[in-house]
């Protein structure tokens, strides 16, 4: 390859708040080497015998990626990649597209593990081994109907994997960090009980004000209602009501003390155009 080829674009996008796709366009076929930084969290790209600079596109506010910077060393263009976390970083170049795309998971991440917890863990795991080759050793001697009736054969025990080239593959030194997937929080049934009152405490909170409301307007309506000055006032009405005659000799009686038809029509519960009426009647039955 020569110094020919030249890098095209670079640029990056979020596929999911947990996950980042980056694309390196060249203009040609390519080799390439993907080593993790030293100096910060992420990756860096070097690009060999690449030439040319490039402005990378990234999103600004990105969950997973921090930045994008590119500069030449000598025929060769490195990238580095900064992510958020010590995030796995996969590759994969095609060729066809002259295209390198990098792919970042944030939910892959692992936290160290110190050197406490890891001479821990290879005690553990050495003593689970030895558990395990006394099981095997059992698991053979045992009669061969014991395995016909479990369908346990003689290759799929020697099939169980050693855990002691597990823990032979722990050495480490007590400077030395291994990654161990985060598990995750919250497959216990009760915690499921915050995040269900966080989504549905608005309508919890409602109905129960709408059902104290309610209660409190009916107590409202049925002391309203008990109240004396509310109860009908068509039967106290209707009682003071007089017959015609009775209501004549009253205005009759009346006017001879010299009332005023208001007066009689405030003292009888009559309006004054009923009184009115009552005194032609009477003036037309005088006057006969």
């Amino acid at each position: 390859l020569s110094a020919e080829t030249r890098i095209l674009s670079i640029r990056s996008e979020d596929l999911s708040s947990t996950s980042n796709k980056i694309y390196i366009t060249v203009s040609d076929s390519i080799r390439y080497s993907v080593q993790k930084l030293t100096e910060a969290k992420g990756v860096r790209v070097i690009l060999y015998d690449v030439e040319g600079n490039v402005k990378p596109s990234y999103p600004r506010l990105s969950a997973v990626l921090d930045r994008i910077t590119c500069y030449p060393a000598g025929n060769n263009l490195v990238v580095d990649i900064i992510t958020m976390g010590d995030y796995p970083v996969n590759s994969s170049f095609e060729s066809g597209d002259n295209l390198l795309t990098l792919t970042i998971h944030s939910s892959g991440a692992g936290k160290a593990m110190s050197s406490k917890e890891l001479r821990k863990s290879e005690k553990t795991l050495k003593s689970e081994a030895v558990s395990q080759t006394v099981n095997k050793e059992k698991i053979k001697t045992s009669s061969g109907n014991t395995n016909d009736e479990f369908g346990l054969s003689s290759n799929k025990i020697e099939d169980i994997p050693s855990q002691e080239s597990v823990a032979d593959s722990l050495q480490l030194s007590s400077s030395d960090t291994i990654s161990i997937p985060i598990e995750e929080v919250g497959n216990e049934p009760n915690c499921n009980l915050p995040s269900f009152w966080n989504r549905y405490k608005y309508l919890i909170l409602s109905i129960i004000t709408a059902v104290c409301l309610f209660f409190v307007l009916k107590s409202l309506f049925k002391k309203k209602a008990k109240r004396p000055g509310n109860e009908d006032k068509s039967g106290e009405e209707s009682a003071l009501l007089l017959p015609p005659e009775t209501a004549k000799l009253m205005v009759q009686k009346l006017l001879d003390k010299d009332w005023k038809p208001e007066e009689i029509a405030r003292e009888l519960h009559l309006s004054v155009k009923e009184v009115n009426k009552i005194i032609s009647a009477l003036k037309k039955e005088s006057d006969e």
